[in-house]
């Protein structure tokens, strides 16, 4: 029998003083009889008038929302189930120790709103747990004074608001049973059940330790592995999931301005300073601006008013900009960007790091029949441009990457004595069509027409770093439209002027085929039908990572924005200079202009390159910190393993020598 001992003190407030259980000593059974306490139930009126108090509720639009209060005084730990039921839609608020009107933030532990039935009743019902002491729990604050607020969804609304508040705070307890069974059991039945026990006993122990073993292994296996990484869409992140704060109505957030830290390196960094603007009406989208230590940005992203989570992508501008000198780069290797195309990520794990042996750049003239449809769509006005811009051809340009591959059988070590200190290696072919493409050489007409690009002394250049220097840097690397130079031609410049190789190229020959051709002004002679190029490639770029990109990873990183580096100058270039090629040839080595169809001037490379050494520098220690704990997992495991065992074992001994 349970006893519960409640007192009214106002119509809004509600004393619970504690629970007193009462057991039958009386009950002497063969089978242990198991007693639950009944549940609690009290029903709370809150009255809203013309007289009651007005405030601004939480997401309200003004203070015109009358409310009233009850106080909750609790004596124990347990949860507690709230139903309200009105004629109006209404909101319930439940606040620890006190309530601040001026402040409904403030203390907040649940929120819930009412809806309407089928029945024309309005009604809300929400369960929350209320520790009583400061140790029960870590996330609410713990009292035991509850205050209960009641509020309309409407101004100026009046009515009654009727809360039950209901708890289940079950107490099992069992009676002493009197056994009358015979006691002449046999010895044998009394071993049989020794040794059932002691082997059950040792199972169960091995079984809970081999649990906990494996689920220490799993934990530090994804902390490891996933470290830095996010193995979800934003989306999916801030839309599924548990939320934040449990038992919590759906929340708006509020637009402002904001400071904090943000995640860099493994560490916080900060100046973060941002001002948001929140869209419910929008699917929940987030758009703001702020600034850090990187510079200026714009953000966008989503969030959730359920689970409370929310995700931005910054965009910093491109301006004429000096960032400070830091020594954390903002880098992303390009074997991991989602951006780039599975096949070639795939290369870059297996031979991005082998280091390069010579870069030369190569051009083919584009396909006759490629040609011949630009100058049917534009009614030969193509033709006639390419004649007026002192073009022969229009070229296709990439580059061919010779790289250190000690693991490629070298034919002509084996057939010739001499040619024994020969480094094997491997030509791979860099360019941009609809897509980044890094592969082996196919035609033979792809080695006519080369031209030498020189390295740079003291220095050692990998695939992984050239392609990664150059895709942090440039913004649009992975894209490609004809129609405002970004193409194949601008692709290979890039690489070569971002990883600082232009310098060294002394040939004049070199420089002139490396210029960009002028492939705006020949798009443009398409008229209305100039966005067909851009069509046509975009349409091949989707195609392609349909077909060779449907393979799922895991290991999915941050959209990689464009980002300024420490001590790097970025300066935009106003006006496009003309492409002739007549100037070209008539220029000398001074005043060729090197960049002419480029966004933007590169200065400092040597910060670049240094980045990339660092952001690999971070990869190996990281590396190694996930094998050094995935080693430290498995010893644990085994060492608890044989602790079970060593359990099992003893505890087998003792009851065998219990029987002798």
């Amino acid at each position: 029998m349970a006893l519960i001992k409640v007192f009214v003190l106002s119509c809004f407030a509600l004393v619970i003083c504690g629970l007193s259980i009462e057991r039958d000593s009386s009950s002497k059974q063969i089978n242990p009889a198991k007693r639950t306490i009944s549940s609690y139930d009290s029903t709370i009126t809150l009255t809203l008038t013309t007289s009651s108090l007005k405030y601004l509720r939480i997401g309200g639009r003004s203070s015109n929302y009358y409310y009233a209060t009850s106080e909750i005084t609790i004596s124990i730990s347990g949860t507690y189930t709230f139903t309200s039921s009105s004629s109006f839609s209404a909101f319930c608020y439940l606040y620890a120790n006190s309530f601040n009107r001026s402040n409904a933030q403030s203390n907040l532990v649940v929120q819930r709103s009412s809806s309407s039935s089928s029945t024309g009743v309005v009604s809300a019902q929400f369960s929350v747990y209320l520790p009583h002491d400061a140790t029960s729990s870590k996330r609410k604050r713990a009292t035991s004074t509850y205050i209960l607020v009641g509020t309309t969804e409407n101004e100026n609304v009046t009515g009654a608001l009727s809360v039950t508040l209901a708890t289940s705070l079950a107490t099992t307890a069992v009676s002493t049973a009197t056994s009358t069974a015979s006691s002449g059991s046999s010895n044998t039945d009394k071993l049989i059940g020794i040794i059932v026990g002691s082997v059950a006993g040792g199972i169960s122990a091995l079984l809970v330790l081999f649990a906990c073993a494996n689920a220490l292994i799993l934990l530090c296996f994804f902390c490891c592995c996933f470290t830095g990484y996010a193995i979800r869409f934003s989306k999916a992140y801030v839309h599924t999931g548990l939320p934040i704060h449990g038992n919590t109505a759906p929340m708006v957030f509020q637009s402002g301005s904001f400071t904090g830290y943000y995640w860099n390196n493994d560490q916080w960094s900060e100046p973060h300073d941002l001002t948001l603007s929140f869209h419910p009406e929008g699917k929940y989208v987030v758009h703001g601006k702020g600034k850090d230590s990187i510079g200026a940005f714009v953000a966008t992203g989503n969030y959730s008013p359920k689970t409370l989570k929310m995700t931005l992508s910054k965009k910093y501008r491109n301006k004429l900009e000096t960032a400070p000198k830091r020594n954390d780069h903002h880098f992303i290797a390009a074997k991991y960007d989602p951006e780039m195309p599975q096949r070639v990520r795939e290369l870059l794990e297996e031979v991005g790091d082998n280091p390069v042996l010579k870069i030369q750049l190569g051009r083919t003239p584009v396909l006759a029949v490629l040609v011949l449809f630009l100058n049917l769509a534009s009614s030969w006005k193509f033709s006639d441009k390419q004649l007026a811009l002192g073009y022969d051809e229009i070229y296709h340009n990439y580059l061919l990457v010779t790289i250190q591959n000690n693991k490629k059988t070298n034919v002509l070590q084996t057939m010739v004595h001499n040619s024994k200190d020969t480094i094997p290696s491997t030509v791979y072919k860099l360019e941009k069509a609809h897509r980044v493409r890094l592969m082996k050489p196919v035609f033979p007409t792809e080695f006519v027409d080369l031209y030498d690009i020189p390295l740079t002394r003291n220095r050692m250049f990998t695939l992984n770093r050239l392609i990664t220097t150059a895709s942090n840097i440039d913004k649009h690397f992975y894209t490609y439209d004809a129609g405002n130079n970004n193409m194949c031609q601008t692709f290979v410049e890039n690489i070569v002027d971002i990883n600082g190789l232009i310098a060294n190229i002394v040939d004049n020959a070199t420089r002139i085929a490396l210029k960009p051709q002028d492939a705006k002004a020949l798009v443009a002679t398409l008229g209305s039908r100039s966005d067909i190029v851009k069509r046509i490639t975009d349409l091949g770029g989707k195609l392609d990572k349909w077909v060779f990109d449907r393979k799922i990873i895991w290991k999915k990183p941050m959209k990689k924005e464009f980002a300024l580096i420490g001590n790097m100058q970025v300066k935009v270039l106003d006006e496009t200079s003309t492409n002739n090629a007549d100037d070209l040839l008539s220029s000398s080595f001074d005043n060729t202009a090197l960049n002419g169809m480029v966004d933007t001037i590169i200065e400092n490379t040597d910060d670049a390159f240094n980045a990339v050494l660092a952001m690999e520098e971070n990869e190996k220690k990281a590396k190694q910190k996930r094998l050094i704990i995935i080693i430290i997992s498995i010893l644990i495991a085994i060492v608890l393993i044989g602790a079970a065992v060593a359990v099992g074992y003893f505890i087998w001994r003792k009851r065998n020598s219990t029987l002798n």
